[in-house]
C-alpha cells in the first residue's frame, strides 16, 4: 500500500512537524548585516518555497545550507535593510519618549540598534549622579577613541540646568571638558549656571560651531567677550537667550549685528546696560529673520521701536514689560509698520494709554497689559 504523500507546507512556513534544521549564529552573521542581535532559538521557523517538499530538503542539507539559506539572508530580502538610516532615525524620534518602546527597538536588528542609539543619545538626560558619571564615561571614551566613541558624536542637545552636581565644584569643572567630546552639539542650556565664565564660552564656540540654540540665562559672570566669540564661531545660531546677563553692554549687540544674520529669537530681558544704540544695530542687521524679541526691563525707547517696526517685517512677538521709556508714539509706529506682529507684552508700561490698548485689542493682537 502506498503511503500517503505529505502535503507541502502552506504559506511557505514549515509547521511544527516540518521544521527545518536551525542555523548557526556565525553563519547568520556572516551573510547579513541586518539580522537580529539576540539568539535565535533552535525551533525558529524558516521560510521555504511552497513547491518544495520538506522531507526532500531535510535529506539534502548541503543543498539547503549552500544555496537556499544564503539567498534568504541576503540584505535585499529584508525590508528593514532597505530603509535609509536617516529616515529610520526620523521615525524613531516619534517613540523616543516612550521608554519601553524605544528600548525594544534596540533588539530588532543591527540597523535599528545603531539608529536607536543615536536617537536615545541625541538629548541625554542626567538628573542623577549615576547618569552623570555614565555620560562622562561616554565622552571620555570618544576622546580616547574607545568603544563608545560613535555614541558621543550623536549628542546634539545638552541641558545643564538640571545637573545633580550644581553644588559640587569638582564635578562642575568637568563641564568644559564635555564640549570637546560633543562636536555635533546644536543646542545647549546653561540656565542659572552662574559659574560659567568667558573662557568656557570661547572654547564652546570653537569646538561646537554647529550650535543653533544657546540659553545663557542668569550667567552673570559673562561679558561682551563671550558674545563676540559666539557671534564669530556659531554662524548658524538662530536662538540666543541672554536673560539677566547684567555685564553685557551694547558691544555684544554690535558683535551679533556684525557676524550674525539668521538670528530668529533673541532674549535680552534684564540686560540693564543695553541702550537704543545696540538694539537699533541688531534690528537693522537681523530684522529680516527676527521673529521673537524679548526686551523686558531694558532702556528701550520709542526710537528703537520705530527701527524695529521699520526693519523687522517678520517679527511675530515682542515683549516690552516694565520698559519705562516707551510711549503711545513708539507702540503705534510699531503696530502700523510691523504687519506680521501677533503678540505684545506691555505689563508695567505706564506710558501706554487705554486708547492704544483698546485699538490693539480691536486689531486682534494677543496683548498682555
Amino acid at each position: 500500500m502506498n503511503k500517503r504523500r505529505k502535503k507541502p507546507c502552506e504559506f511557505g512556513i514549515a509547521t511544527d512537524s516540518q521544521r527545518l534544521p536551525s542555523l548557526p549564529m556565525d553563519m547568520i552573521r556572516s551573510h547579513s548585516n541586518d539580522l537580529p542581535l539576540f539568539h535565535i532559538p533552535s525551533t525558529t521557523n524558516i521560510p521555504v518555497s511552497s513547491h518544495m517538499h520538506v522531507n526532500h530538503l531535510c535529506l539534502h542539507e548541503s543543498h539547503y545550507y549552500n544555496n537556499i539559506i544564503p539567498k534568504l539572508l541576503q540584505p535585499s530580502y529584508s525590508i528593514l535593510s532597505r530603509i535609509p538610516p536617516e529616515l529610520l532615525i526620523s521615525i524613531l524620534t516619534y517613540v523616543a519618549n516612550i521608554k519601553k518602546d524605544i528600548q525594544n527597538c534596540l533588539y530588532v536588528s543591527r540597523t535599528f540598534h545603531e539608529c536607536t542609539q543615536k536617537v536615545i543619545w541625541k538629548s541625554p538626560c542626567f538628573t542623577t549622579m549615576k547618569a552623570w558619571y555614565h555620560f562622562l564615561y561616554i565622552i571620555e571614551s570618544r576622546l580616547k577613541k574607545k568603544k563608545w566613541a560613535n555614541i558621543a558624536s550623536s549628542v546634539m542637545d545638552i541641558n545643564f540646568s538640571v545637573l545633580p552636581v550644581m553644588g559640587d565644584l569638582e564635578q562642575r569643572a568637568k563641564i568644559p571638558f564635555l564640549t570637546f567630546g560633543c562636536p555635533n552639539l546644536t543646542s545647549i542650556n546653561l540656565y542659572r549656571c552662574s559659574w560659567i565664565m568667558d573662557d568656557f564660552m570661547i572654547q564652546l564656540s570653537i569646538t561646537c560651531p554647529r550650535l543653533k540654540n544657546i540659553n545663557l540665562s542668569y550667567c552673570e559672570q559673562l561679558t561682551d567677550i563671550s558674545i563676540k566669540s559666539i557671534a564669530k564661531g556659531c554662524l548658524n545660531l538662530h536662538t540666543l537667550i541672554l536673560r539677566e546677563c547684567h555685564r553685557l553692554s551694547d558691544k555684544s549687540l554690535y558683535y551679533l549685528a556684525k557676524y550674525m544674520t539668521p538670528l530668529q529669537r533673541l532674549n535680552l530681558a534684564g540686560c540693564t546696560l543695553l541702550t537704543d544704540d545696540g538694539i537699533i544695530k541688531i534690528a537693522a542687521s537681523c530684522g529680516s529673520s527676527m521673529k521673537h524679541l524679548v526686551l523686558h526691563k531694558t532702556k528701550v525707547s520709542d526710537l528703537a521701536l520705530w527701527t524695529i517696526g521699520n526693519k523687522s517685517h517678520t517679527l511675530q512677538s515682542i515683549m516690552l514689560s516694565h520698559c519705562k521709556n516707551i510711549s503711545n508714539i513708539g507702540i503705534r509706529n510699531l503696530i502700523d509698520m510691523c504687519q506680521s506682529l501677533r503678540k505684545v507684552d506691555l505689563i508695567g508700561c505706564r506710558g501706554i494709554s487705554h486708547e492704544i490698548i483698546k485699538e490693539m485689542l480691536n486689531n486682534g493682537l494677543d496683548l498682555r497689559y
